[in-house]
């Protein structure tokens, strides 16, 4: 397994890194005692270990209330179930309809089916990362070894999802580990080392909710250097809020076809491969939907040795449907009412004495109110217990590299939900002060 290292990106001195995130991160003034982030020191080596596997459906299961997970709604909407549901006929036969469903989301993107990957989820794409370089049957005999001696390197923005990292390192492939501090900076594309081919980036960043502007996404970009962009919540992103209102229009989000101004699918540079997810909006998280939009020769050397019938006839069921007109227009509905719901949640957080940090996301980091000591890591883990003891899930944030762990995640949920997470806070830590 490779080591990682540690890069600082924006205006951070060490010792603003070592007691929190710096004002501008925030785009406000800030208590900077109120977030710890990981304390390492630039050049810092770390290796990946298993707290890294980790993700938010571990805490959700047999929850009551969920805020650890993204996925929009505890079930798909009634018409896509009555759509996967009239295919259940269908599964005496082995999935064919692949091309098809290629197609269709060729066709909604604007490009060419060459260029779409249909994925069993995202993870998976992820998963088959280690041999962008590699695939091929002119090139796949190397092994993760040769990788190494022909100097193959990649870089992941942190903080971010976590599995990208773990497949390259896993396949003995050095990470360098860009912590991106500040949300207004663009200087993060600057400090990815030189000899990087392979940058993994994620828009919006998972578990923070910064979007970053599509111009530094594309500064990434260099001579025989791919750059990936994970877009798995770009259908719900909203432009980055410029108050702490979040008062944002939906109907001034995008500019065609409900695109996000942000995304690299329109109009993509060569060298850049889009990963997308269909399971967060949707609420289809079991059925494994997702798709890389990339360039046709990367497109290939991913698919290279993948299994037949990799993704199954429900998921591409699914798939077809969520850029059908009809799905369009629900993403776009549920979109309408995510930031309703963000706003709320902000302001209702804000008011019970949380920090919020800006989120163009269907997720929100926060830190805990302060009542009768500062947040610490050690205070918000024994908050996170006790809540999920009453059954109530709340993700950590101490997996991901560039945060220790004194925020959570939250999902964006309904005032009633939010009003339960306030409750049940206000009441451990008034057992706590009795």
């Amino acid at each position: 397994m490779a080591d990682a290292t540690i890069y600082r990106s924006g205006g951070v001195g060490l010792a603003e890194v070592r007691h929190g995130i710096s004002s501008d991160w925030m785009g406000c003034d800030w208590d900077k005692s109120r977030l710890r982030c990981g304390l390492w020191p630039v050049g810092t080596v770390v290796t990946v270990n298993d707290v890294m596997k980790i993700h938010g459906d571990q805490a959700a299961r047999g929850a009551d209330l969920d805020f650890a997970v993204n996925v929009r709604h505890p079930a798909p909407p009634t018409w896509l179930q009555e759509a996967l549901a009239h295919r259940l006929g269908d599964l005496g036969a082995y999935p064919w309809e692949e091309r098809e469903t290629r197609e269709a989301i060729a066709d909604f993107h604007g490009c060419d089916a060459s260029e779409i990957m249909l994925l069993n989820g995202v993870a998976e794409g992820f998963s088959l990362l280690p041999q962008i370089f590699g695939g091929g049957p002119a090139t796949v005999a190397g092994g993760s070894a040769s990788r190494r001696e022909d100097g193959v390197r990649a870089a992941v923005v942190h903080p971010s999802f976590t599995e990208p990292d773990l497949a390259l390192t896993s396949a003995n492939i050095p990470v360098a580990r860009v912590i991106r501090w500040s949300l207004v900076d663009g200087d993060w594309p600057g400090v990815v080392p030189d000899d990087v081919n392979l940058v993994v980036v994620g828009n919006p960043t998972n578990p923070i909710g910064v979007l970053h502007r599509r111009e530094d996404l594309e500064r990434a970009l260099s001579p025989g250097r791919i750059v990936l962009v994970d877009e798995a919540f770009i259908d719900m992103a909203t432009p980055r809020p410029t108050d702490k209102s979040d008062g944002v229009h939906v109907e001034d989000q995008s500019e065609n076809e409900g695109e996000c101004p942000e995304s690299l699918v329109p109009n993509r540079p060569t060298g850049i491969v889009v990963a997308r997810s269909l399971t967060k909006t949707f609420s289809v998280a079991g059925l494994r939907c997702g798709y890389f939009v990339g360039d046709a020769d990367v497109i290939e050397r991913l698919s290279y040795g993948r299994p037949p019938w990799a993704v199954g006839t429900l998921a591409l069921e699914a798939m077809r449907q969520a850029v059908s007109p009809r799905g369009i227009e629900w993403s776009r509905y549920d979109k309408e009412e995510m930031v309703h719901n963000r706003v709320a949640m902000v302001e209702a957080l804000t008011g019970a004495g949380w920090n919020v940090y800006p989120s163009a996301a269907p997720f929100m980091l926060v830190v805990p109110p302060k009542r009768y000591g500062p947040a610490s890591p050690e205070s918000t883990r024994r908050l996170t217990r006790e809540l999920a003891a009453q059954g109530i899930a709340v993700r950590r944030t101490d997996t991901f590299p560039g945060l220790d762990g004194t925020a959570l995640r939250l999902a964006v949920r309904p005032p009633r939900e939010v009003e339960q997470l306030i409750d049940a806070v206000q009441n451990i830590q008034s057992g706590h002060r009795a």
